[in-house]
């Protein structure tokens, strides 16, 4: 049995059940490595979860000998009668036919030991069930509502705090970009069915995650009750946003792989010069002229010496392709380098790949936004109305990827159809 005192926190004086909270466990002269508490004769609330379908069934634990015996800080003072009302969990141990039950029935006084629950949270918990109201904070903390959405769920018991978790969230507006602060809202909205919440945790695990909701739980020290189709079907969604956008870049690329040109242009595009009679020699160009680079010309008459750099420029008026269609496959094949290049330098190429570790979706998009794609047409007349229209489109298909997140009631209706 664990070692207490009589309780030292009296919530119902009448009360006939003793919680016990917060245990210390004592150095073990025989083993550092003994780490559980002993619970005694007695079963906690958490095997009767997974035990329900035998509640006429008494199981005993014998405790081992070499395990030290936990010594509780807090010993609280209840009503069994309150606690079962509130809790199915609690009714099927004080009522049924476990050894709780039984010791309560013969003793009038029954000691129950909570090793797993957090003594903060249960004893706000413990507040609200006996109805002792203005003893619930009006303010608390994220790591304190989180556990508290993980006793309402362990004990099956969420509407015993209404309306408080509406209170409580609204003075936790602020969230950061952790993703286990993520996973903990995410927890908190489906407990106390807060919709706004859960589908702003949903949007931004969907656009801002970089690994699966499991694994960002497993690194946490609690379980989170979140049922499992609920983060498989939210992973699912922020994998397929991902491929998605992968995909819009690998079909651009395999798109100008291909052999079919691509350029729509219909003649060789003319190089456009300003009038030379009319535009003076820059310094540049008139060092140039007095340079030794002009004076290997001696053929050159006269009239031209005026002006040489600008009649040089007007001789270049058009380009030497004998026809359109090599044209247009070099205007093609620039663009494919361009957009390869940009591509490598943004870290896109080669293409990321499942399961896309460290890729996000925002990460993703915001790379692809840097993208270029150079080409003939483009560069040569100097204008941006010539584009080919491969960046806008690229740009327009990535920002109709689906960010919405998933709804309370969808993931509801998900978890109740399985």
């Amino acid at each position: 049995m664990a070692k207490s005192s009589n309780a030292n926190i009296i919530v119902d004086p009448d009360g006939d059940l003793i919680l016990l909270l917060d245990p210390a466990i004592p150095k073990s002269s025989k083993s550092d490595d003994s780490s559980s508490a002993d619970t005694g004769s007695v079963k906690t609330p958490d095997d009767e979860i997974c035990r329900e379908s035998q509640m006429t069934q008494s199981v005993e634990v014998e405790p081992s000998e070499d395990e030290p015996i936990p010594i509780y800080n807090d010993s609280i003072l209840v009503s069994s009668k309150h606690m079962s009302l509130a809790s199915p969990v609690f009714k099927a141990m004080l009522q049924g036919g476990f050894q709780e039950a039984i010791t309560l029935k013969e003793t009038g006084k029954l000691e129950v030991p909570l090793p797993d629950d957090d003594p903060a949270a249960m004893k706000i918990l413990i507040d609200a069930i006996h109805g002792r109201m203005k003893s619930v904070p009006l303010k608390i903390e994220l790591e304190l509502l989180t556990q508290l959405a993980i006793l309402v769920d362990k004990y099956q018991c969420p509407e015993v705090l209404l309306p408080y978790p509406v209170i409580w969230k609204n003075k936790l507006q602020d969230w950061t970009d952790s993703s286990s602060d993520i996973a903990r809202w995410l927890c908190i909205a489906w407990q106390f069915e807060l919709d706004d919440e859960f589908l702003r945790a949903t949007k931004w695990i969907q656009e801002q995650g970089t690994c699966d909701l499991e694994t960002t739980m497993a690194t946490m020290k609690y379980n989170l009750p979140i049922p499992k189709q609920v983060t498989d079907k939210m992973e699912m969604r922020r994998l397929e946003g991902i491929r998605k956008a992968v995909k819009i870049l690998e079909d651009l690329i395999t798109k100008y792989q291909h052999p079919a040109i691509r350029c729509t242009a219909t003649e060789i595009p003319q190089i456009e010069n300003k009038d030379p009679i009319k535009t003076s020699p820059s310094p540049y160009q008139s060092s140039l002229y007095q340079s030794s680079l002009y004076q290997t010309y001696p053929t050159q008459n006269l009239s031209n010496q005026i002006h040489p750099v600008q009649n040089h420029l007007k001789q270049i008026s058009f380009l030497s392709y004998d026809h359109v269609v090599h044209y247009r496959r070099d205007c093609d094949s620039m663009l494919l380098g361009s957009l390869t290049k940009s591509a490598i330098i943004n870290g896109l190429f080669p293409l990321p790949a499942p399961p896309y570790t460290s890729w996000s979706l925002n990460s993703l998009l915001a790379k692809m936004q840097l993208l270029e794609a150079s080409n003939l047409c483009s560069k040569l007349l100097k204008t941006s109305v010539v584009q080919h229209g491969v960046i806008d489109g690229l740009r327009y298909s990535i920002r109709n990827i689906d960010k919405s997140g998933l709804t309370l009631k969808a993931c509801k209706k998900l978890v109740g159809n399985t």
